[in-house]
């Protein structure tokens, strides 16, 4: 989800930050400038290094904050990350060595930052020429199908990890498919579209009432499908490879599009009372804050969890409450 909203709204914001309609070359140069990723960078890496910084000593000296039965003699990261942080600040961790990941969560950012290399790919196309545009984000998103398939094929990979407890399965899903990003570009092709759509209509699209209403059941019978969908599937009842494979090569680009949905229909007016929901100044603070709680909440899960004493009962509240799953 983050993926897609963050390249709907980043594409956005950058081509109306361009005064002609006509961008000369110059315009070209400023978006394609290193100075532009640099920027970025900082503003991503620097909280990660400190947020890293401290986490590493901190589970270094286990006894000072971990002193529960589940907490392994050797710490949760291999060497304390003293051979491989340097790969979370490069954002290759997901594709180089990654079997051997230190601060695992920031797979997520290293992709975001992998797609934000090659985003001007698709947006700067669009911006010149809607064909030539159109066709090249066509083949990020026919690629991240194609791989995607292929990936879950080779590797027998079920559509979920819920309920699998064969360790090589969940492995060759984490590594060679969750966390790779030509597995997961597809949303992000999605938003960049969805973006470029927002600034070309200038936000002003009229949908008739019917046809938005439409729109609105069809996204979120594709999104129920895809949250849903695999209730009988973690239950005991598996798919063949191949289903699973399409499931796999398929949901996360669906879910970027009803996402999508959301965020241009309420751009132009057709979101309702959704709109205004989501629109509600008091989210403005808060989503503020949601890089670093997505840095610093697994230390704190691990904290608790790793010094539990007795078994857990799990119940809906508890699970809420404690994010076991996020």
């Amino acid at each position: 989800m983050e993926l897609d909203f963050s390249a709907c709204r980043g594409k956005y914001e950058f081509i109306l930050s361009q005064n002609d309609r006509k961008m000369d070359i110059s315009g070209y140069r400023q978006c394609l400038c290193i100075s532009g990723y640099i920027f970025r960078t900082q503003r991503t890496s620097g909280i990660l290094s400190g947020v890293k910084g401290t986490y590493s000593p901190l589970h270094a000296n286990s006894r000072s904050v971990h002193d529960g039965p589940l907490w392994p003699e050797n710490g949760i990261e291999k060497d304390f990350c003293k051979d491989t942080w340097w790969k979370n600040l490069l954002y290759i961790n997901n594709i180089v060595d990654s079997d051997n990941q230190c601060f695992g969560w920031a797979w997520f950012l290293a992709n975001d930052m992998q797609f934000y290399i090659l985003s001007p790919l698709m947006f700067v196309p669009l911006y010149i020429f809607n064909g030539w545009g159109l066709i090249s984000s066509a083949v990020f998103l026919i690629g991240n199908g194609v791989a995607t398939y292929f990936v879950s094929v080779k590797y027998k990979l079920p559509p979920s990890t819920l309920g699998v407890v064969d360790e090589k399965t969940t492995f060759d899903y984490t590594i060679n498919y969750y966390c790779v990003p030509w597995c997961r570009i597809g949303p992000y092709v999605i938003g960049v579209v969805a973006g470029y759509c927002l600034y070309n209509t200038n936000g002003r699209i009229k949908i008739h009432r019917a046809l938005n209403l439409l729109g609105w059941a069809v996204a979120t019978a594709l999104s129920v499908t895809v949250l849903y969908g695999l209730h009988d599937v973690i239950n005991g009842n598996p798919l063949s490879i191949e289903v699973a494979a399409l499931y796999n090569a398929t949901h996360r680009t669906v879910w970027g599009a009803c996402v999508c949905w959301v965020v241009v229909a309420g751009a132009t007016g057709n979101g309702g009372y959704i709109n205004t929901l989501l629109s509600w100044e008091g989210f403005s603070p808060l989503s503020r804050l949601t890089y670093c709680a997505y840095l610093v909440h697994p230390i704190l899960m691990y904290i608790y969890f790793e010094n539990l004493r007795q078994p857990i009962y799990f119940t809906d509240m508890k699970l809420a409450f404690t994010s076991w799953r996020r």
